[in-house]
């Protein structure tokens, strides 16, 4: 497994095999963005640069907009 990551910490791409050297997963973690910096640090979706393999696993490309989160939680001061 390999994984990195951006300088705020939110996970860019993941890249799993079978532990035989064949490829399961290379995934990119997509976030809205604005000047090439990731914005409010929430995930948008994530796309696979490898087909599902034979044996069914790996993960299926996600539409943009894909997930939805919560408003920030805060303290009222």
């Amino acid at each position: 497994m390999c994984y990195s990551y951006d300088l705020d910490g939110n996970i860019t791409n993941l890249m799993r095999d079978d532990g035989n050297g064949s490829g399961i997963d290379n995934l990119s973690y997509t976030y809205p963005a604005s000047g090439g910096k990731a914005i409010n640090n929430r995930l948008n979706h994530i796309v696979d640069q490898l087909a599902p393999n034979d044996n069914g696993k790996g993960v299926v490309d996600q539409n943009p907009g894909n997930y939805t989160h919560d408003k920030p939680w805060c303290v009222p001061i």
